[in-house]
Parts: structure tokens; C-alpha cells; sequence
């Protein structure tokens, strides 16, 4: 398709799955396309502060903080260490 000159335009709150398909990515917010330098730093935000959903009744695991709770009960997190190794340390 893109040698044909066609653009197909993908919606999704998965940002890995976009990288791996997109030649290109663009951002929406409210309507508007979201400079790259915003976009930058929010995502250096998402990753200093990941979120994540516990089972019920299950304590945040050593080495997090907990930030805030969101209405739909995700946590925001920070982390001692590389929240990416943290992450990796949880049990599945």
C-alpha cells in the first residue's frame, strides 16, 4: 500500500503495537496533532512513572512507590530502579 501512495491511519492505546507497524507515528490530543517535543517528554514521564493493576488484595511488591491511584484502580508508580527491570520482577 505505501508504495501505491495509500496512508492508513491506525487508532490504539497499545504504543509498542503502533511502533512496530507505523513508519510514522502522529499523536492526537483534543483534535490536535501533538508536537514531537511534547510528545518526547511525556513519554520520559510514562516511563519514570509507570502504571500497573494488582489483583485484588495484593500489595505493591519492594522497590515502588505509589504515587496515585486512578479512578480505574491503575497505579502510578515510581520505582528504585529502572522501572522496566522492576516491571520484570513481578510475578506473572
Amino acid at each position: 500500500l505505501k508504495q501505491r501512495g495509500k496512508t492508513i491511519v491506525l487508532s490504539s492505546h497499545h504504543l509498542s503495537e503502533a511502533e512496530t507497524l507505523a513508519d510514522r507515528l502522529e499523536f492526537l490530543f483534543d483534535g490536535r496533532l501533538v508536537a514531537p517535543d511534547r510528545l518526547a517528554e511525556a513519554r520520559a514521564t510514562l516511563r519514570r512513572q509507570p502504571r500497573v493493576r494488582l489483583q485484588p488484595g495484593c500489595a505493591l511488591p519492594p522497590g515502588a512507590t505509589l504515587l496515585r491511584r486512578e479512578p480505574d484502580d491503575t497505579l502510578v508508580i515510581t520505582t528504585d530502579a529502572d522501572p522496566v527491570d522492576w516491571l520484570r520482577t513481578l510475578p506473572k
